[in-house]
C-alpha cells in the first residue's frame, strides 16, 4: 500500500503507524520521507522526544529525511518540550555541511514561531547562500501561516517580506510576493510595502 494512501481515522492508526515505521527503517530515501511527512501530518500520541530520537538514531537516512522526523517532532511536541528541541535543532544547524541540510533544518524550525529571530536572521546573513536563504524565508512564510503565530510578530515578518523585496535574491522575491498577495496574512492590498 502507498503510504500516501493510508487510512488515517482514529481506528486505523496503529496499521498505519506499523507501515510508515516499516519504510523509515529500509534505506530508501524517498519513502522514508514520504513516511516522514505522514508523520508530521497525521501522527498521533507520538511525542517529539520519540520523534526526535527516530531522527537521530536513523542514520542511514538521508538528511532530508532526519530533519523532517526533527520537523515532525517539534510539530508535536508538547509546548514544554518543544523549546528544547528547537534548541538542539538550532544548534546542530552550524555543523551541517552542505546548505541543503541546512535548509532543510530551517524547515523543520517552522513548526514553531519562538525560532522565528533564529531562521531571519540566517535569511538576510552577509553572504549566506541563496539555498539557505530560501529555505530561510520559507520557513518565515510557514511560521506565519501558523494560527499560533504570535500577532505581536506581524510586524517583525512585514519587515522580513520587504527586506526580501528588496534583497534582489529571486528565491527571497518569489516567497515575499506569495506572502503579500495572502489575504490571510496581509487583509489589504500592499502596494505601498511594493515600494517601500
Amino acid at each position: 500500500m502507498a503510504l500516501g494512501a493510508l487510512p488515517v481515522g482514529p481506528e486505523n492508526y496503529a496499521a498505519g503507524r506499523t507501515a510508515v515505521f516499516t519504510a523509515l527503517s529500509r534505506d530508501q530515501p524517498a519513502v522514508a520521507f514520504t513516511a516522514a511527512e505522514w508523520l508530521l501530518a497525521h501522527a498521533k500520541g507520538e511525542s517529539g522526544a520519540a520523534l526526535a530520537a527516530l531522527a537521530d538514531g536513523n542514520r542511514q537516512a538521508s538528511p532530508r529525511v532526519r530533519a523532517a522526523l526533527l520537523r515532525a517532532a517539534v510539530h508535536h511536541a508538547s509546548p514544554a518540550a518543544r523549546s528544547s528541541l528547537v534548541e538542539t535543532i538550532e544548534k546542530r544547524y552550524p555543523a551541517a555541511p552542505t546548505v541543503y541540510e541546512k535548509g532543510f533544518l530551517l524547515e523543520a524550525l517552522s513548526e514553531d514561531p519562538a525560532a522565528f529571530d533564529f531562521v531571519r536572521t540566517e535569511a538576510f546573513a552577509a553572504g549566506q547562500s541563496p539555498v539557505v536563504a530560501g529555505y530561510a524565508l520559507g520557513a518565515l512564510l510557514s511560521m506565519r501561516r501558523r494560527a499560533d503565530f504570535p500577532a505581536t510578530r506581524h510586524t517583525d515578518f512585514a519587515a522580513a517580506m520587504r527586506q526580501a523585496l528588496a534583497s534582489g535574491d529571486v528565491a527571497q522575491l518569489g516567497t515575499a510576493a506569495e506572502a503579500l498577495a495572502d489575504p490571510n496574512l496581509y487583509p489589504e492590498p500592499q502596494s505601498a510595502d511594493l515600494t517601500a
